[in-house]
């Protein structure tokens, strides 16, 4: 267990108390109280704490609202000839085609791995292609 969060929540706890008792600023006393008390519990469960993701668009899955973060993009690229000399139509890189990566995240920013469970493949697919035309009109925009 890590004694600074053991420290943090006592010290935490008893400003709670104290602001109780003065009736001021409990609000704030009680919400630096649950964040020491959710960094000790980390510290003894050995985990770390989630981190909220700016989704880049809402969409839904299932009927359920929720973000879409593009963790990855790769644009389509045209077949290639190489124009060294020598260079014939076995001198060419192929084609390249558009490849996105995704993860869903709930209203609030945190990863909905629960919501990509209950995807089908054709919502899959209708948010990779949600992506796909996102990125399209984020580099028309510049």
């Amino acid at each position: 267990m890590s004694a600074p969060a053991k420290w943090q929540a006592a010290q935490a706890l008893a400003e709670w108390k104290c602001a109780n008792i003065l009736k001021r600023g409990v609000g704030p006393a009680m919400a630096r109280y649950n964040t020491a008390r959710a960094a000790l519990r980390h510290a003894i469960n050995g985990t770390t704490p989630q981190k909220r993701l700016c989704a880049d668009f809402e969409t839904t899955v299932a009927g359920i609202p929720c973000g879409v973060v593009i963790t990855s993009y790769s644009g389509a690229r045209p077949w290639r000839q190489h124009t060294f000399s020598g260079a014939g139509p076995g001198d060419c890189d192929p084609p390249e085609y558009e490849d996105v990566e995704w993860r869903l995240v709930d209203s609030k920013g945190y990863p909905a791995g629960w919501l990509e469970e209950k995807m089908k493949p054709y919502e899959e697919y209708l948010i990779s292609r949600e992506c796909i035309e996102f990125k399209r009109g984020e580099v028309d925009e510049y």
